[in-house]
């Protein structure tokens, strides 16, 4: 394309000698303009890049070949600006012009621009600030929610039934359901295996409130069997005393992604002809060994359901990946496939009719639902981030690597185990305070919140709440548990921490004990 007066107009995109940082060399590259300063015939550009696995893509915009008006950047493949990379140049090293970038891209660039202009206290305080988990967005991930906002189906569209197929290969499920949070996944778990008025499941107490709450929506009763204190999961060993001729479902609590022992479970479950409901709401790509038909040790995913009849994952911004808010249900079982199919929306199918249908516009409600419906928003983003899965909990391990060799050793709390029969997805890194740390845990938790940590506690025993304390259930009847809870504390750990980071959380972590002035109290 012709250079002229008129095509130096920000957006444009050229071919341009484009300077390297050290301004010594530099190579021809696409460059876009962002203003021309004609009294000294120079141009301010910012680089574009088509090598996306090497940049750093937190100071990038992607411009992805899915944009309708992709063409127009006459740019040939995916491609980043790098929004940390900016020159003045001459005209005269620019050589042809491209094509121009879209509205959209601008916009993206000046906030960009005024993100880096930016200074102050706020800034500061943001990045001294490290919450025990968050979401890692990155723009891969923008340009798929974009792709779907801008296709002719927001909800009940492709993208589901995309990202349900994609879940479930993942794990080595059959089937998988999407729905809209993982405490709907809960609910229509225990709709599709029957739970109803009278019955009771079993699970444990160390675990968010939904997992028992679903059960008495379902008209159940939740009956609560004490952890084994080093995992923080269901102490296998005492399912079987707290089975009853009302028990319908077992359910597991893979605390901070740590697989519980399934195939001991599962021998119990089986025993005793009850269902298996994995609540694995924290551990989307753990794994634990079994023996196959011929004794031979090998891994197998949670939400395979091998030894389950169901397995709950949560898509809130915490775990593993995220879709904003969401969850799913994946099982091997056709029939509770299809009844959680119709739950998640109204209780309606369109297929398989009890009536007989009245013409094509026909469907029917054949059981009790509800609007659980996850968007193809939410979905779009969901595929994407399953995509990186893999490389975020390395991530993770990494950190944890870190912190059990700098943290090895301390006086102060005991590091969370990994089983040798697991690989947990690390959603928690969980540490028990020791001694006569255990009775400070609140001034240790203010120290280390003041210091710039978003410390969090997993969790209250879901009994001690004031609405189960009224419908009978009294402290004292999971010791484990009670004891779990007053030791324990989560210290951040998520895939947007660096190994900069996690060192300098160490050195906070360690400096918050040390300050902290304890108490040792009497014992009387």
């Amino acid at each position: 394309m012709k250079i002229t007066e008129d095509t130096f107009q920000k957006g444009s995109i050229y071919l341009a000698e484009f300077p390297f940082t050290s301004f010594k060399s530099s190579k021809i590259r696409p460059v876009v303009v962002l203003f021309e300063e004609k009294r000294f015939n120079d141009v301010a550009v910012m680089a574009i890049s088509s090598v996306t696995e090497r940049e750093n893509k937190a100071n990038a915009i992607l411009i992805s070949p899915e944009d309708k008006d992709f063409i127009k950047t006459g740019l040939k493949k995916e491609s980043l600006i790098l929004t940390h990379r900016m020159a003045t140049i001459k005209k005269s090293r620019l050589f042809y012009r491209l094509g121009y970038l879209m509205q959209k891209y601008s916009d993206e660039i000046d906030t960009a621009l005024l993100r880096q202009l930016e200074i102050g206290h706020q800034i500061n305080a943001i990045q001294k600030h490290i919450p025990y988990s968050r979401q890692a967005i990155d723009e891969k991930d923008i340009a798929s929610v974009c792709f779907a906002l801008r296709s002719d189906w927001l909800t009940q569209g492709p993208k589901i039934k995309e990202f349900e197929e994609l879940l479930a290969n993942y794990c080595g499920a059959k089937f998988a359901v999407a729905v809209s949070s993982g405490t709907a996944a809960l609910h229509a778990a225990y709709f599709a295996a029957g739970i109803s008025s009278g019955d009771e499941i079993i699970t444990s107490p160390i675990t968010f409130a939904a997992t028992a709450n679903a059960a008495i929506y379902m008209g159940a009763r939740p009956v609560f069997v004490d952890v084994a204190p080093d995992t923080g999961n269901i102490d296998t060993r005492k399912i079987q005393s707290a089975i009853t001729a009302k028990t319908k479902a077992i359910v597991p609590v893979h605390f901070g992604g740590h697989p519980s022992d399934m195939e001991q479970i599962h021998s119990i479950a089986d025993k005793n002809r009850l269902i298996v409901i994995e609540d694995a709401c924290h551990a989307l790509g753990a794994q634990h060994k079994i023996k196959d038909n011929d004794g031979n040790e090998k891994w197998v995913k949670v939400g395979s359901c091998t030894h389950s009849d169901m397995a709950i994952f949560s898509f809130h911004p915490v775990k593993s990946i995220t879709t904003g808010e969401g969850g799913a249900v994946l099982t091997n079982n056709e029939d509770f496939y299809k009844k959680m199919l119709m739950f998640r929306s109204h209780g309606i199918t369109r297929t398989d009719f009890i009536n007989e249908p009245h013409g094509e516009w026909y469907y029917e409600m054949q059981c009790m639902g509800y609007n659980y419906r996850m968007t193809d928003i939410h979905a779009a983003l969901g595929i994407s981030q399953l995509n990186k899965l893999d490389s975020f909990i390395r991530v993770r391990r990494n950190i944890r690597d870190i912190y059990n060799k700098e943290f090895a050793e301390n006086p102060y709390f005991d590091l969370p185990v990994e089983k040798d029969y697991v690989n947990s997805s690390l959603h928690l890194y969980a540490v028990k305070l020791k001694g006569k740390y255990i009775g400070q845990k609140a001034k240790i938790f203010e120290r280390l919140k003041e210091k710039g940590l978003g410390v969090q506690v997993h969790y209250i025993p879901v009994y001690f709440h004031p609405f189960y304390r009224k419908t009978g259930y009294d402290e004292g009847i999971c010791p484990e548990a009670e004891l779990f809870y007053k030791r324990q504390l989560s210290i951040p750990l998520h895939h947007g921490l660096s190994e900069t980071d996690a060192l300098r959380l160490t050195k906070i972590v360690v400096e918050a004990f040390q300050v902290t002035p304890f108490i040792i109290k009497k014992i009387m």
